[in-house]
């Protein structure tokens, strides 16, 4: 979440262990598979996928 100040916030600490901002191309490797997929399918300019079906 984005607060008043324009800074994300962690509003679910025991779910998420942090949030930051990563450049593109240096994304951390324990992301979340489908947020990672969908980042590289749009890196792909892959319109669809059913990712995890």
């Amino acid at each position: 979440m984005i607060n008043g100040n324009g800074e994300i916030e962690n509003k679910e600490p025991n779910k998420c262990s942090e949030l930051c901002w990563y450049d593109i191309d240096n994304l951390p490797s324990n992301m979340v598979p489908c947020v990672k997929k969908a980042i590289e399918n749009y890196q792909d300019k892959v319109e669809f996928d059913n990712f995890g079906w």
